[in-house]
């Protein structure tokens, strides 16, 4: 009885939009008001009814497939794979399957998944994501969320607790964010699964430690106090921050390092090639790789082995070595 309650009242506005209408021929509904909830059979039955109404949800939408729902990933998608908008919250939770959401480009509230990765590539902004399920978090197109919370797992799973195992996380493009949290606090990332780490220039980060990771992208220039990223497996290593107050980066013996860094206090890196093409002024250096690379030297500097300035490097503006290299201390 309730749900013939509820498709009575929607045929109810169509009758409505229907005469309202001067035209012989009725334009297409693509928006619904109201929130829409796929969590049974019965309710499925509803949505699809609907069809693309639901095209532009002025509201919040749940999906809930897989377990005792009697519902699968695959049926609700005959509703989701509609939906380009949504300006409330989106919570999916689907351990059976992907949830496809080709056209959807943009939730205003909380946009949250657990249990499988959803068909969602083409997303450009949220108000808010959480994700948890296996595989990667991978965003190609998304721009702006206010908050981001990502379960990576726990470190083990000696309890025998679900964890779940991300290999990547990739948000190349995202400009606007204000949290980024992984479980242990903004800005921090501890997880020894994750090969690659790809960030767009909203993102700031602090701390990454991982064995696992290969390659790390970071396109924040923000300034920022401390940077810490301890991942001795890491092959390629891009730093776009200018300005840093303590930076530690460790890698491993074959790694590229690109540090856009400018001015600061403190600056250790151990690598493979090591590039500080656009460093200017640095109170103490110590850099232990085989080839050290500043642009505004003239020309490159070659460490023969580990360069560690032992104590202070000041350059006083610009670093010129001019053929030499005076740390000012001792350079082996």
């Amino acid at each position: 009885m309730k749900t013939f309650k509820k498709l009575f009242i929607i045929l109810g506005a169509f009758t409505m939009v229907a005469c309202s209408s001067d035209d012989d021929a009725v334009e297409a509904i693509t928006t619904y008001s109201g929130n829409v909830s796929i969590t049974n059979a019965a309710e499925l039955d509803a949505a699809v009814k609907l069809g693309s109404i639901l095209s532009e949800v002025n509201g919040s939408v749940t999906i809930s497939t897989g377990g005792s729902t009697g519902i699968t990933a695959a049926g609700a998608s005959q509703v989701s794979q509609l939906m380009k908008s949504v300006s409330g919250s989106l919570i999916i939770t689907n351990p059976d399957g992907a949830i496809q959401l080709p056209a959807l480009t943009t939730v205003g509230g909380i946009y949250k998944v657990y249990g499988t990765d959803a068909n969602d590539e083409a997303l450009a902004s949220v108000g808010g994501l959480d994700l948890s399920y296996d595989g990667e978090y991978n965003f190609p197109n998304l721009t702006s969320a206010t908050t981001v919370k990502l379960d990576l797992g726990p470190q083990s799973a000696s309890k025998g607790e679900k964890t779940v195992s991300i290999t990547a996380i990739s948000f190349p493009v995202m400009t606007d964010n204000e949290s980024f949290d992984t479980g242990y606090g903004s800005g921090v990332i501890r997880n020894n699964t994750i090969t690659s780490i790809n960030f767009g220039s909203g993102i700031t980060i602090f701390t990454i430690i991982s064995t696992s990771v290969q390659t790390v992208i970071l396109r924040n220039p923000t300034a920022v106090g401390a940077l810490t990223i301890n991942t001795p497996s890491a092959t390629v290593i891009t730093i776009a921050t200018t300005s840093v107050t303590v930076m530690v980066i460790t890698s491993s013996p074959t790694s590229v390092v690109n540090v856009s860094v400018v001015t600061a206090n403190s600056i250790s890196i151990t690598g493979g090639t090591v590039d500080l093409g656009q460093l200017t002024s640095v109170d103490n250096l110590e850099v232990y790789a085989d080839v050290v690379l500043n642009n505004n030297s003239g020309t490159p500097h070659n460490s023969g082995g580990n360069h560690n300035s032992g104590g202070n490097h000041n350059s006083g503006g610009n670093h010129n070595s001019g053929g030499s290299h005076n740390s000012g201390g001792t350079n082996g």
